[in-house]
């Protein structure tokens, strides 16, 4: 499949090769009576500038920015994994994707115990470009879906191959299917799946890549590593971060974890997903390679972060101070990810209260973002005083919460924050 992922990249006109608003390309798998079974996601960018890692990574990342593409037509994608990605399986729905393992995965010991463990736990398992080889009968036992590449292998050995497959419980997938030729074939030898040009080119799927700065996620994950850690250390370094709190939040609404009550804080997403996930999302940036942003709009995110935090514990606000301090943070993304405010929040799992506040800066917690703003803007005279004498926030107050908050985003600057 790396090569078929290549291949597809050069040969196909509506590529788009080096936009930057192409986020990954979703081929149809159709089933025996023709109809959508799941995608296959592939990835479009400089294929020889990235690692098969990097590639899936990137893919899965992209697709999981996106998610509301992915939730609404629920059907499985499949996602190409190496041997590595094996081993560090991203956090998403097992219903949600397929584990495709690509052709050059050598069959070991190692790889047939963590197939064997996936296999498990619930996910289904597809091997690509097959070719019948006697080292591969554990992954057979394994295996839900087999996938014959027909550019790769002539009809003639399909023929031969196919029954040998039947004696294992899988279903086949013809891929790279071309003609009607090749398709009444392989229907004739009863394949259960299909997935080719003669039926879909791959399409497009466009987006932004919404990424976290990656000296935050590699603190993230050495803090992970320790067994003393507690929520509120983990909740601290997320927050350092404007990507970070976002990814973490969007993970936290994932199909496989949503819960009927919107999630508020960063502190609320670390209790539903707990520490195993968490580190296994981190992996998962870390390999999507995403770029990074000034290391100068970190400290003016941080800054806002915190004004909104001091504030909100100032006022007689039902909103814990974590909630403003989320809220802060959050309303830096359109600098952070180059997009709209109102863009990124209705894909977020946040209170109404939460979204007014950041869309509309309505309520107590979108005063007091509105305030923070114009205090690091300077345009004091725009501040709404009135509003804020109702909440018990007064002008001194606001002074000395400025003033305090400004010497940490000075000493910022001249010492490592990350």
């Amino acid at each position: 499949m790396t090569q078929n992922i290549q291949q597809n990249s050069n040969n196909s006109t509506e590529a788009g090769q080096g936009e930057s608003n192409i986020l990954f390309a979703k081929q149809p798998i159709l089933d025996a009576d023709l109809n959508l079974a799941a995608y296959e996601l592939l990835f479009r960018g400089d294929f020889d500038a990235v690692s098969g890692e990097e590639a899936t990574a990137t893919v899965f990342f992209n697709a999981f920015t996106i998610n509301q593409f992915l939730n609404s037509e629920k059907i499985p994608f499949f996602v190409n994994f190496t041997k590595d990605l094996l081993f560090q399986v991203p956090p998403f729905s097992k219903d949600s994707f397929v584990v495709e393992l690509l052709e050059d995965v050598e069959p070991t010991a190692a790889v047939v115990s963590q197939v064997e463990l996936l296999k498990s736990q619930g996910y289904t398992i597809a091997l690509d470009d097959y070719i019948d080889s006697d080292a591969m009968i554990p992954l057979l036992y394994l295996a839900d879906i087999v996938k014959i590449d027909l550019m790769a292998t002539s009809l003639e050995e399909i023929a031969i191959l196919a029954p040998k497959l039947r004696q294992y419980d899988v279903k086949l997938l013809a891929e790279k299917v071309e003609t009607h030729e090749e398709y009444e074939y392989c229907k004739n030898l009863n394949f259960e799946y299909y997935q080719g040009y003669f039926f879909a080119r791959p399409a497009m799927v466009p987006g932004k890549v919404v990424g976290p700065n990656v000296t935050a996620v590699l603190t993230m994950i050495a803090a992970l590593q320790d067994p003393d850690i507690d929520h509120e250390t983990l909740e601290t370094i997320i927050l350092s971060d404007s990507g970070l709190t976002y990814k973490i939040l969007k993970l936290a609404n994932s199909a496989e974890l949503r819960r009927a009550e919107s999630i508020d804080s960063i502190r609320h997403a670390i209790a539903m997903l707990g520490f195993r996930r968490v580190s296994n999302f981190a992996s998962l940036m870390v390999l999507s390679n995403l770029g990074n942003k000034p290391a100068e709009l970190q400290v003016y995110a941080k800054f806002r972060s915190l004004l909104c935090q001091r504030l909100g514990e100032a006022t007689n606000s039902d909103n814990p101070a974590h909630v403003f301090e989320t809220v802060g943070l959050l309303s830096s993304c359109p600098a952070y990810f180059d997009t709209n405010i109102d863009e990124l929040v209705p894909s977020l799992p946040l209170s109404d209260e939460v979204k007014d506040a950041l869309v509309n800066r309505t309520g107590d917690l979108g005063l007091v973002l509105d305030t923070a703003q114009k205090l690091q803007e300077a345009t004091w005279d725009d501040i709404q005083w009135e509003a804020l004498e109702a909440i018990e926030l007064h002008k001194t107050t606001v002074a000395e919460i400025y003033r305090e908050t400004s010497a940490w985003d000075n000493s910022s600057r001249d010492v490592e924050i990350w």
